[in-house]
């Protein structure tokens, strides 16, 4: 993100001198073709302007959508996505540098990615051709976007400015943050408020941190739950679609510069830059799904074929509403006015009683009664406890 940042600034640094000197520049220019000019006798008379081409305005990219997925089979994360699931989802291979234009798109070594979903968590594959691995952070929520690294951005809601931020290197540091707001501190600030259940699993084909022989590449398996989307809504639902980007930092021997890809179509060399990103819908092709989620047809219930008869259980009780019941009064033919307490006599068969005498105020009285259905009247102790009872 550091190197992000300074190459814009770098790039600005360049900019703005041009722009200052074309704005001289064209100030000069209009200075001399459309100033009054004098004659012999004194008259002004005044040039045509020149007419000025009208430039359009490019018209922005538009924003792909690709279809996550639901499975019902488990996913085991150790970084080979070899379960059916996997095999079946479709890829999304057109990683670019996408602020650059023609063959300058084409990135030195390619990316490919596939992604599902089911009721707890969201799951990535990655496979990336790598000829030279490199990584060193080894810190949680560190600066892995210096190493060679795979990111995952997420923005749930297109009119609300929090957005998430995914990335795992070839050592399998993890970084995981929520960002309320794009420009409200950024990593510095948030990299030790967010807790988010985020589970990878690399493999690398090849010698880590070894330029001098040639390596094939790194792929990374990763799930997030859920759950803990809670800052946004948490989980979406069947045919939803939430603004994401799928990035990658490639950093190694033969490569100049940090190159950056996306399958976004960024017009700013800067991945948090939510107004390009791509879009993900949630898709199950039985139309059925977390209880949020349409009822599917003829679905599995949450990836159960069958359920299995309990037989183990010490649960005492049943599904079926509660027996009816009533209510009688413990001591009929006591006449008791606004009761707020009753409580044993200790060593008697006897209950003491605290009594609200008024309506909004006034004082209170404890008495005294037998523990018998047949009572029918009671012992006055303390005729009036204070003044004013509210």
């Amino acid at each position: 993100m550091l190197t992000r940042f300074f190459s814009l600034w770098t790039s600005a640094r360049r900019w703005v001198p041009a722009a200052m000197l074309g704005c001289v520049t064209g100030g000069l220019l209009a200075l001399t073709t459309s100033c009054t000019q004098s004659n012999s006798t004194g008259t002004i008379r005044s040039t045509p302007p020149v007419a000025k081409p009208v430039v359009e305005a490019p018209t922005p990219p538009v924003a792909p959508t690709f279809e996550c997925h639901w499975t019902d089979e488990p996913i085991t994360i150790d970084g080979k996505a070899n379960e059916k699931a996997w095999k079946n989802a479709p890829w999304i291979e057109n990683f670019v540098i996408p602020w650059n234009t023609g063959n300058e798109r084409k990135p030195v070594e390619a990316t490919r990615a596939k992604v599902l979903w089911d009721r707890e968590y969201f799951y990535y594959f990655a496979e990336m051709d790598d000829n030279d691995v490199y990584a060193i952070e080894t810190e949680h929520n560190g600066m892995i976007w210096t190493d060679d690294c795979f990111e995952v951005f997420f923005k749930p809601a297109e009119k609300k400015s929090g957005y998430y931020e995914f990335e795992v290197n070839p050592l399998n540091t993890r970084m995981e943050i929520f960002m309320p707001s794009r420009n409200s501190g950024g990593w510095p600030r948030y990299k030790r408020d967010t807790k988010i259940d985020h589970d990878t699993a690399v493999n690398i084909r090849g010698t880590l941190n070894d330029w001098r022989d040639k390596d094939k590449g790194w792929s990374v398996e990763g799930r997030i739950r859920w759950r803990d989307f809670a800052y946004t809504g948490g989980r979406p639902t069947v045919g939803e679609t939430w603004k994401f980007a799928l990035c990658r930092v490639n950093i190694g021997n033969g490569i100049d510069t940090q190159e950056l890809t996306s399958i976004a179509p960024y017009t700013l060399r800067n991945f948090h830059h939510y107004e390009d990103y791509a879009n993900l819908k949630f898709v199950r092709n039985d139309a059925g799904g977390p209880t949020t989620a349409p009822t599917a047809t003829n679905g599995k219930p949450f990836g159960v074929s069958t359920r299995v008869e309990l037989t183990t259980s010490t649960v005492v009780g049943s599904p079926d509403a509660p027996l009816p019941f009533t209510v009688t009064k413990a001591f009929p033919k006591l006449n008791v006015k606004q009761p707020l307490y009753v409580l044993e006599e200790p060593g008697t068969d006897n209950y003491f009683l605290l009594q609200h005498l008024g309506y909004w105020s006034g004082p209170g009285r404890l008495s005294r009664f037998k523990n018998d259905p047949n009572v029918d009247t009671t012992e006055e102790l303390w005729p009036s406890i204070i003044s004013s009872m509210a």
